[in-house]
């Protein structure tokens, strides 16, 4: 059915945890749920090394975000 079971797998893993962070954020009523979603994707890399580059990524746009505030 899928040329690679595991990466499906993963693919349905990240797309239930989605909805559901999605829906539990609607439910506490946050003002921008969408983070909620976005943060499981970002959280849902599949190597290390993507996540560290990430990571740095997220600690120089605060830095950024910071100074020009």
């Amino acid at each position: 059915m899928f040329a690679n079971p595991p990466r499906a797998i993963h693919a349905a893993k990240v797309a239930f945890g989605v909805v559901l962070v999605y829906w539990l954020a609607m439910q506490w009523g946050w003002a921008k749920p969408m983070w909620a979603a976005f943060a499981v994707i970002f959280c849902s890399l599949l190597s290390q090394g993507e996540s560290l580059n990430k990571s740095a990524l997220r600690l120089w746009g605060t830095v950024i975000g910071g100074i020009a505030a």
